[in-house]
């Protein structure tokens, strides 16, 4: 079972797909669909648990939501002076939010209320990744990855560079390994230790570079799923 939205401000909760892998095809079941009422576009989403949804939006706002009794728990109005793009789950209470006002912001996803924001100057913060309770991966504009410390609300002075534009999406593999495609058509991955780096631009890999117009990638165990115009391709991670 996953979630989806669309351009009506709708959730749509649906079935796992029954398909045939080389055919690709695929029948997807709708089970319910509710309303969740943001006044734009619902932009991200994500199932924090068994019974709660979390949405956000471009109008700024962020909705808590029990979806089995089809129940908005908490509204978070005006979290952020911009819109949200991303929210993610760091642990089993706290989630935090990503917007176009350079912000990241920590929040109680039982009362709603905000525990830390951190700030990038001059930057968007891209593509967060969860490495663990205390570490997050993020992207600046330029493509470099860095890696800010919840705990001393900082950017550590490691950096990971080699992509060169916006990073779409990232992936951590086997606890060792950060995965990153970007808008330079590329797909790159970098070898880390106990989240302490062997060296600055540690990169190990550069997967399918010859490609072009990437439009997605999904991380499924170990290997990667890259959309590309009508294709689909599955690549093996060594």
């Amino acid at each position: 079972m996953f979630v989806d939205g669309n351009f009506e401000e709708d959730s749509r909760i649906l079935d796992e797909p029954k398909s045939h892998y080389d055919n690709i095809d695929i029948d997807l079941n709708i089970i319910e669909c509710f309303s969740i009422q943001h006044e734009k576009m619902s932009e991200s989403i994500i199932l924090f648990d068994v019974d709660i949804l979390i949405t956000s939006s471009y109008d700024k706002t962020i909705k808590i939501i029990n979806f089995k009794e089809e129940k908005i728990l908490l509204i978070i109005e005006n979290g952020h002076s911009s819109g949200i793009y991303k929210i993610e789950k760091l642990n089993d209470s706290i989630f935090f939010s990503c917007s176009h006002d350079n912000t990241m912001k920590f929040w109680n996803v039982f009362n709603g209320c905000l525990i830390r924001t951190f700030q990038i100057e001059n930057s968007s913060i891209y593509a967060p990744l969860v490495i663990n309770d205390n570490i997050i991966g993020i992207s600046n504009k330029k493509g470099d990855i860095l890696f800010y410390n919840i705990s001393h609300n900082n950017i550590t002075e490691k950096v990971l560079t080699g992509h060169e534009g916006e990073i779409k999406e990232m992936f951590i593999i086997d606890f060792r390994h950060i995965i990153a495609y970007s808008e330079d058509n590329k797909v790159k991955m970098w070898d880390i230790m106990d989240y302490e780096f062997k060296k600055n631009d540690d990169l190990v890999k550069n997967l399918c570079s010859d490609y072009v117009g990437i439009n997605s990638v999904i991380k499924i165990y170990d290997s990667l799923l890259v959309t590309q115009k009508d294709l689909v391709k599955n690549l093996k991670i060594n």
